[in-house]
């Protein structure tokens, strides 16, 4: 759950797995047995002909002036990354709300209801627990892990704030699961180390991902460990190109990684995203 398996290599043949093989990732083995609503999913094209795409990047994270030395640094190829989304999506005529630094508030993503997609473009943050049996509301593993908005560098500077959710700032993977995502395509998260979470027997991961998927995103795609901005934009852009071309998400996915790959060969590069499928449509496994 932690790891992207296409990133394993095959000495014998000189082959990543991403080389060889097509996969689906899901976050628990019941999304792959569970019955698929096809009414809900039947025409995506229409939803997409109606919908938004919100864009995300670059939260101002200090509002204030900070007593100290700054936690967070600010993310200018995030900036980046949304605005060139946002031109692209335009040039295709897709609506699109683009918003940075002082916009991306935790009151105006938690207000937003299913956007075909929501791309996040920020820093993320997961907090290893010290204490594992105990179960009190503070060691709940949904809050330790979220994304940082605006206003979130103030809270995390300062000491006497003893929980995350105490200000508006940091969106809790706790508070992402009460979000209306119900007809959202796809959720972007471009931070570092969203993927990450606490592994619980029999769940799967908690966490970002699994957060986002039960407040009903069809699919996550995030980040398992730090990752370079230009290259991020690049895969970004070739993915969402594809996309648009073809509204086949995850071979659009795979193709974009394929293509960072070959110019990037390192996995540090192209392994840090992966997708992550809620129910995935069975149809849709096959990629020819």
């Amino acid at each position: 759950n932690q790891m992207n398996v296409e990133t394993f290599f095959n000495v014998e043949k000189g082959k990543y797995v991403l080389d060889e093989n097509k996969l689906v990732q899901v976050t628990n083995t019941k999304d792959i047995i569970t019955e698929v609503n096809h009414k809900k999913n039947k025409n995506v094209e229409a939803i997409h002909s109606s919908g938004d795409y919100i864009l995300c990047g670059n939260p101002l994270f200090y509002t204030s002036k900070p007593e100290g030395r700054k936690s967070l640094e600010s993310l200018p190829g995030a900036e980046d990354e949304v605005k060139n989304l946002g031109d692209l999506l335009a040039k295709s005529n897709k609506k699109c709300l683009t918003l940075i630094n002082g916009q991306v508030t935790e009151d105006t993503l938690k207000s937003f209801k299913s956007p075909i997609a929501l791309h996040i473009a920020t820093h993320g943050y997961f907090k290893e627990t010290k204490n594992e049996a105990t179960e009190d509301f503070a060691s709940n593993p949904l809050l330790n892990s979220g994304l940082m908005l605006s206003g979130s560098g103030n809270i995390i500077d300062n000491k006497k704030n003893t929980y995350v959710n105490s200000s508006s700032g940091i969106l809790t993977a706790y508070e992402v699961v009460n979000m209306n995502l119900d007809k959202t395509e796809m959720v972007v998260l471009s931070a570092c180390e969203t993927g990450k979470g606490q592994l619980k027997a029999g769940e799967g991961v908690y966490g970002l991902q699994r957060s986002f998927l039960v407040a009903g995103a069809n699919c996550v795609i995030l980040s398992l460990f730090k990752v370079n901005d230009e290259v991020t934009k690049e895969l970004m852009t070739i993915f969402y190109s594809k996309w648009i071309q073809t509204n086949n998400k995850r071979a659009s996915f795979n193709e974009a990684k394929i293509a960072i790959k070959e110019k990037y060969k390192s996995p540090i590069y192209w392994g840090a995203f992966i997708m992550i499928e809620g129910k995935p449509e069975q149809k849709s496994a096959n990629f020819e």
